[in-house]
């Protein structure tokens, strides 16, 4: 589930960047994920593995990505919320881009899903027009202007590939979520670990302590002699 990755995202970042969670909360989530990819890349190297089906014929499709080659944005020092202004037809809005607490609302809140409208007043923070109006109704063309411009200042919050089947060359668009998939591959590690450690304790005898102690390489060494 979505959710949990994200509370577990802001606290693993708000403790990278020395910062609270709440500041990283803020964050677009373009900006918050550029975060996390680069600290994938740190963790565990470049390449990314990536399966998916064909939803056509169901063809399992495997292939690498170069980590660097979806970073579409630069990484920012300084944790801050950026503005955008749109000024059209005699309105003037300034709106921020959606963040991670905007996410949690909406999975909590389940008619936020069916509204796009109710998300985006979230992010409007001043609309200036000859009558006081609210966001839904503001003209569905500047919406869309608006979203646009979300999209393009955030690139980062929606990374789609485009893959085509090596079966029945059927060509879909498959979104990738950072999020879930650097939980799933600490998860693996992290399994993967315990049963290093495990079997370096039944062979000699070792406390968990003593073999976490151990390097990479010297752990590496001892399991190559007892395989």
């Amino acid at each position: 589930m979505q959710y949990p990755a994200i509370e577990r995202s802001l606290h693993l970042l708000s403790v990278l960047y020395n910062t609270d969670v709440e500041t990283i909360g803020r964050l677009s989530i373009g900006e918050r994920d550029a975060r996390l990819i680069k600290f994938r890349e740190w963790i565990f190297g470049a390449n990314l593995m990536n399966v998916s089906h064909c939803p056509k014929c169901k063809t399992s499709v495997e292939w690498e990505t170069d980590i660097r080659d979806i970073l579409l944005q630069s990484v920012e020092t300084e944790a801050t919320v950026k503005t955008l202004h749109l000024e059209e037809e005699g309105y003037q809005v300034a709106f921020r881009l959606p963040n991670s607490f905007d996410i949690i609302e909406v999975l909590n809140n389940k008619q936020l899903d069916y509204d796009p409208v109710r998300l985006l007043s979230r992010c409007v923070l001043n609309i200036q027009h000859e009558n006081n109006i609210k966001v839904a109704e503001l003209p569905t063309q500047l919406i869309i202007k608006m979203e646009a411009l979300m999209s393009e200042a955030d690139p980062l919050a929606d990374i789609t590939m485009v893959l085509n089947c090596p079966e029945c060359n059927h060509q879909w668009h498959s979104t990738f979520n950072i999020l879930n998939y650097l939980w799933l591959e600490i998860d693996n590690w992290a399994k993967k670990l315990l049963r290093e450690v495990a079997s370096l304790a039944r062979a000699f005898g070792w406390s968990e302590r003593d073999i976490l102690n151990l390097s990479y390489c010297r752990r590496r060494m001892y399991l190559d002699l007892i395989n």
